[in-house]
């Protein structure tokens, strides 16, 4: 109940009981119809409070949704094919446009593609 609620409703019971009171005495019968009608457009007219966030924060949060709960992985190392030998992985040799294994001393076939590619 917010502080106009609860005055109207103060008001509503002291005219119950002046109403009470002027009906034996004959007096302050009017002053409280008056408060009666002030107090009931108060009680009712009072417009209920906007419900808060039960979490509520100034500061919007870093991540739209919650933080990461562990650090981000770091990007994988490029995949290079491996020697069709060997199996030991070979490297990119751009001045011939082809890779070579150094464990073996091949070159691998020419129809392997380029590292861009590759991935």
């Amino acid at each position: 109940m917010g502080a106009q609620q609860i005055l109207g409703g103060l008001l509503i019971v002291v005219s119950a009981f002046l109403g009470i009171a002027g009906a034996f005495s004959g007096i302050c019968c009017g002053a409280s119809m008056i408060l009666f009608i002030i107090g009931l457009v108060l009680f009712v007219t009072e417009k209920p409070e906007a419900p808060r966030p039960l979490h509520w924060s100034a500061m919007p949060p870093q991540y739209p949704y919650g933080a990461p709960p562990w650090p981000m992985p770091a990007p994988p190392p490029p995949r290079l094919p491996f020697c069709t030998h060997c199996a030991a992985p070979s490297m990119w040799v751009p001045q011939y446009a082809r890779y070579y294994c150094p464990n073996c001393r091949r070159w691998l076939p020419a129809s392997i593609p380029p590292p861009g590619i590759f991935q």
